[in-house]
């Protein structure tokens, strides 16, 4: 058995199971919580959707089954904001098309550090830190340098100050709007063409 800590960043109903993406510094698992959606399940409480939790793990054939585990941290303030449920539910989406197992542990401290920023940020900021999440992410992927990148069109002056300032002076910046979902949509239409499903990004791009 192992047990590992991680996010859950996706969750999906599979008739009475609930399959897992759980993003660890090991990699993404992905995960079945059998009879997880019957009256009598005992693990639902550990699993809901962004906790930060530690697993109990075996490994099945095509996916790990979920036998225990308990709750770190759980992201309360979602509750009162859908705005950042809506952030997380789109960010996680592009980890889920993006990341390779190599890179994870990198994925999941930036995943760490947003959550711990999003809980106070103010409204208008979340495209901000959007942003820099997604940007770094694609740094982190090898999808864009920190000088260029071959399909996202960012000025040398915005680039600067992505990279090298500090995360609060990037967050409270009067950067243009219109460029920093011009940003976000050409990452989205990339995506597209690249056969991915991006509900969730473009939910994301609705509410801002």
């Amino acid at each position: 058995m192992e047990k590992l800590v991680g996010f859950i960043i996706s969750r999906r109903k599979y008739q009475e199971n609930i399959l897992i993406d759980f993003l660890t510094k090991e990699g993404i698992l992905q995960i079945v919580a059998r009879g997880a959606l019957k009256s009598k399940a005992k693990l639902p409480g550990v699993i809901e959707l962004f906790d930060l939790s530690k697993l109990e793990l075996i490994k099945g054939k095509s996916r790990y089954i979920l036998v225990g585990g308990r709750i770190i941290k759980r992201p309360l303030f979602l509750r009162q904001s859908l705005d950042r449920a809506f952030f997380l539910m789109a960010f996680s989406q592009v980890i889920g098309i993006l990341v390779r197992d190599e890179q994870t542990q990198k994925v999941f401290n930036l995943f760490l550090n947003i959550m711990k920023e999003l809980k106070d940020i103010k409204e208008n900021r979340l495209i901000n830190l959007f942003v820099f999440a997604l940007a770094h992410l694609l740094l982190i992927e090898g999808l864009i340098s920190r000088d260029e990148g071959p399909n996202f069109h960012l000025e040398k002056n915005f680039l600067e100050q992505l990279w090298y300032s500090p995360l609060n002076d990037f967050l409270d910046s009067d950067y243009n709007h219109k460029k920093l979902t011009k940003f976000i949509k050409e990452t989205r239409n990339w995506l597209k063409s690249e056969g991915a499903k991006v509900q969730y990004l473009d939910l994301f791009l609705k509410m801002i």
